[in-house]
C-alpha cells in the first residue's frame, strides 16, 4: 500500500468510515493554524462559530499528533472539514452529546489511521520532517513507527470538555463533570477502568502530564489573567481519586483521606482571583462528602481505633484534632477565601456573585460538622467573621438563611443568650416551608425554640402544639408549662428527674439541664402569686397602695413544696453492707427545711431581674410591692417576665449581619471646618 492510500481491505473497527487520502505532499512545518470552514450549505451563527472555536482549541493537539505520528497537514484538513460536514445538522442536540459524538468520531478515525502499517516513501522525506521538528520547537525528530501506547479515549474526552468549560468559563458544566460521590456514571466508570490500565498507582507524574499537556487554557492561561496551575494540579488529583476510590467499608478511612487532600487541592485552586470562582461549586461539593464521611467515621470508632493507639503512643500529651475538626479545619479555609474575596460582591438584583455565593454553603458544612461532633466552641470564629464581613443573610437563599440561623440559634442557647436565641430560632422557623418534606427540619427548630420561649416565660399556643413539627410536645412540655403556671415544684422537679419518662427525649435534644436550671425562677414567681392570693394584705391607709406579703408565710409556702417534691426513698436506702450498724437508718433531720434567709434571697433575684416589683424590708421580713394602687395587683406587682425580658434585651444578634457592611477605613474625608475647640461648649 503507497503511503498517504486509504485502506479498502482493512474495515474500521471504531464504526467509522476510512479517511479520504490524498497524494503525498510536502509536510507544513510546526502546528498549522486553522480558519473557520464555510459550507454553502445554510447553517447559524453559532454553528459556524462553535465549529470554529472546537477546530482551534483541536487543532494544535492533532498538529502535534501529525509530528509523532506522521500525520500530515492535510490530512488534519481533511479529517476536521469532514467532521465539521458531518456534524452540522446535530446541534439541536444538548452541547454535551453533539461533544462527545464528535470526539469520539475523531478518536476513531485517528485510531483507524494509527492501525494501517506504514510504508516509507522511496524518497528521501526524513530529513524534511526531522528539519521540521527542528522547526518547531521539538527536541528530537519523531519515530518513523507510532509508539506503543495505551489508548484512553474517555479520559481525553474529559480532558479536552474541561478544558473547554474552564476556557468558556462555564461553571454549570464543569460542577457536572466533576463526580465526587459513588455511584459513578457510565463516562466516568469506563474513564475509571481506563485509568488504573493507563495510570496504575504509582503513575500519578504520568498523569500529571497527561492533564498539563490537554488542559492548555489552564496551563496557558486565557484572557489576559495569568495562567491556572493548581486547576492543573486539582484534575490530577481528581482522577487519582476517581481511580482509588473504595466504596468497601474498610476503605472509608483511606477514602476519607484522599478527599481530604482533594478539597485541599480544589481550594488551591479556588484561590485564583479570576477564575477560582469557577471552582466553587466542585468545592461545596467535596466539603459535602467529607461532611458526612468525616461525621460517618466519628460514629464508627472501631474503625479509626488504630488511630486513637498510635497517637497514645506518641507521648508529647497534646490534644490531637479528631477527623471531624481536622475536616472543619480544612474546610475553613474556603471559607475565609469567600469571606475576604475583594473581586465579587452583591449584584444588581441583590443577590451575592463570585466566591461570595460560597460563603453561607460552606459555613453550613463546617457548623454542622461542629455541631454533629460536639466540636461548637470552634464555631466561635465563623460566627465572628460573618457578623463582622458577610454581606447580609437576607441576600441569600432560603434554604442557606435557615440552616445558618439555625446553627447559629444554637450556639447562642448552648452560651445561655436566650433571647438572642430566640430571635435566631424564630426566624428560621418562619423562613421554612411548611410542607411534609421540611417536618423534621422543622421539628429540629421547634425543640429548641420552645425551650427559648419556656426559659424566657413564654408559652407555646395550642394551635402551635398541635402541628404536626409539634408532635409529643404536649407530653413533654405540657408538664412543665403546668409547674411554670401553678408554682408546683414537686411536679416540676419530678417531670425533669433523670428517671423521668421524657428525661430521655430532652436528653437526646440536649435541653434538659438548661430547662431544669433557668426555668425554677418562674415556678418561685407562680408560688409567691398564689402564697399573696391566700395571706397578702392592703397597706393601711396612710400607706395606701403598699401591698404586703408575710415573708414567714413564704417561707412556710416554700418548705412545703419542698417536701412534696423531695423523693421519699433518697433518705431509707440502706448499703446492705451497713444494715445494723449504729445510727444507720435511722430518722435523720429533715433536710428539706427552708430558711428565711433562703427565700429573702430568692425574692432578691425576682426583684433584680424584674419579675417582682417592689423591696424586701429584711427588719420586718416583709416583701413590699410600691405603689400598687386599686386594680390587679398581679399584674402590677407581677408583670409578665417575657415583656420584662424584651424591654430589656438588645435587637442586636451577634453572627446574624442583617444590614449591608458600612464603609470604614481608609479613604474617607471628615470635614473638620465646623468643629469648635474642647470646652467650647
Amino acid at each position: 500500500m503507497a503511503w498517504g492510500e486509504a485502506s479498502s481491505e482493512q474495515p474500521n473497527q471504531n464504526g467509522t468510515e476510512p479517511l479520504p487520502r490524498k497524494k503525498l505532499v510536502p509536510k507544513v512545518p510546526g502546528a498549522a493554524k486553522y480558519k473557520r470552514w464555510r459550507d454553502e450549505a445554510p447553517t447559524t451563527k453559532f454553528t459556524e462559530q462553535w465549529l470554529s472555536d472546537y477546530v482551534e482549541i483541536t487543532a494544535p493537539s492533532l498538529a502535534r499528533a501529525s509530528l509523532n505520528y506522521e500525520l500530515e497537514a492535510q490530512d488534519i484538513a481533511l479529517l476536521l472539514k469532514d467532521a465539521n460536514l458531518r456534524f452540522r445538522d446535530k446541534f439541536g442536540s444538548n452541547f454535551l452529546d453533539v461533544l462527545n459524538e464528535v470526539q469520539q468520531w475523531l478518536s476513531g478515525a485517528l485510531l483507524q489511521y494509527f492501525a494501517r502499517p506504514h510504508i516509507a516513501p522511496t524518497t528521501d522525506l526524513n530529513a524534511d520532517r526531522k528539519l521540521g521538528a527542528r522547526n518547531s520547537n521539538f527536541k528530537s525528530a519523531p519515530p518513523t513507527m507510532p509508539p506503543q501506547v495505551a489508548m484512553t479515549p474517555m479520559l481525553g474526552q474529559c480532558l479536552t470538555a474541561i478544558n473547554g468549560y474552564v476556557q468558556a468559563q462555564n461553571e454549570a458544566q464543569l460542577t457536572s463533570i466533576l463526580t465526587f460521590e459513588p455511584p459513578f456514571p457510565d463516562d466516568h466508570r469506563k474513564m475509571i477502568e481506563e485509568l488504573r490500565r493507563a495510570f496504575p498507582s504509582g503513575d500519578e507524574d504520568s498523569l500529571e502530564q497527561k492533564c498539563t499537556s490537554s488542559l492548555v487554557a489552564a496551563r496557558e492561561g486565557f484572557g489576559g489573567n495569568g495562567t491556572w496551575t493548581p486547576f492543573v494540579s486539582f484534575v490530577t488529583t481528581y482522577l487519582t481519586y476517581l481511580r482509588d476510590v473504595d466504596l468497601e467499608r474498610n476503605g472509608y478511612l483511606e477514602t476519607y483521606n484522599a478527599l481530604i487532600a482533594l478539597q485541599e487541592k480544589a481550594q488551591s485552586a479556588l484561590v485564583h482571583p479570576a477564575y477560582g470562582h469557577l471552582m466553587l461549586l466542585p468545592v461545596v461539593n467535596c466539603a459535602k462528602l467529607v461532611c458526612r464521611l468525616a461525621i460517618g467515621l466519628d460514629k464508627q470508632p472501631e474503625l479509626i481505633a488504630h488511630l486513637k493507639s498510635d497517637t497514645n503512643d506518641d507521648g508529647d500529651g497534646g490534644p490531637r484534632d479528631t477527623l471531624p475538626e481536622r475536616a472543619a479545619d480544612t474546610l475553613r479555609k474556603a471559607f475565609t477565601t469567600c469571606l475576604n474575596d475583594r473581586t465579587s460582591g452583591l449584584g444588581k438584583d441583590g443577590r451575592p456573585t463570585g466566591k461570595k455565593r460560597g460563603i453561607y454553603k460552606i459555613a453550613n458544612i463546617c457548623l454542622k460538622i461542629l455541631f454533629q461532633c460536639r466540636k461548637t466552641r470552634n464555631a466561635t470564629m465563623i460566627f465572628i467573621n460573618i457578623g463582622n464581613q458577610s454581606p447580609p443573610l437576607s441576600a441569600y437563599p432560603r434554604s442557606e438563611q435557615v440552616t445558618y440561623l439555625y446553627y447559629l440559634g444554637r450556639f447562642l442557647f448552648q452560651t445561655n443568650h436566650f433571647y438572642r436565641a430566640q430571635e435566631a430560632l424564630q426566624h428560621a422557623y418562619d423562613l421554612s416551608p411548611a410542607v411534609p418534606s421540611c417536618v423534621r427540619q422543622r421539628r429540629y427548630i421547634l425543640v429548641f425554640l420552645t425551650t427559648c420561649n419556656l426559659i424566657l416565660g413564654r408559652f407555646p399556643s395550642q394551635a402551635l402544639l398541635q402541628r404536626p413539627e409539634a408532635l409529643h410536645f404536649q407530653q413533654h412540655f405540657g408538664s412543665i408549662m403546668h409547674a411554670m403556671r401553678t408554682g408546683h415544684l414537686a411536679l416540676f422537679r419530678k417531670h425533669l428527674d433523670y428517671d423521668s419518662p421524657s428525661a430521655d427525649w430532652l436528653l437526646h435534644f440536649r435541653v434538659l439541664l438548661q430547662l431544669r436550671n433557668r426555668c425554677e425562677v418562674h415556678v418561685w414567681r407562680a408560688l409567691i402569686i398564689r402564697t399573696w392570693r391566700i395571706s397578702g394584705a392592703k397597706g393601711r391607709p396612710e400607706h395606701a397602695g403598699n401591698t404586703l406579703v408575710d415573708i414567714s408565710k413564704l417561707t412556710q409556702a416554700f418548705a412545703l413544696a419542698e417536701r412534696l417534691s423531695a423523693n421519699p426513698q433518697a433518705g431509707t436506702y440502706v448499703d446492705p453492707d451497713f444494715d445494723g450498724a449504729d445510727g444507720v437508718g435511722e430518722e435523720e433531720e429533715d433536710d428539706t427545711s427552708v430558711s428565711t434567709t433562703s427565700v429573702e434571697s430568692k425574692l432578691s433575684s425576682l426583684i433584680s431581674q424584674g419579675f417582682v416589683v417592689g423591696n424586701v424590708v429584711h427588719a420586718q421580713l416583709k416583701l413590699v410591692m410600691l405603689g400598687m394602687k386599686t386594680g390587679n395587683v398581679v399584674a402590677a406587682g407581677f408583670p409578665p417576665p417575657w415583656s420584662v425580658v424584651k424591654q430589656r434585651a438588645s435587637a442586636d444578634v451577634p453572627g446574624w449581619r442583617k444590614l449591608p457592611q458600612l464603609a470604614s477605613g481608609g479613604g474617607q474625608v471628615i470635614s473638620l471646618s465646623s468643629a469648635r475647640p474642647a470646652g467650647s461648649g
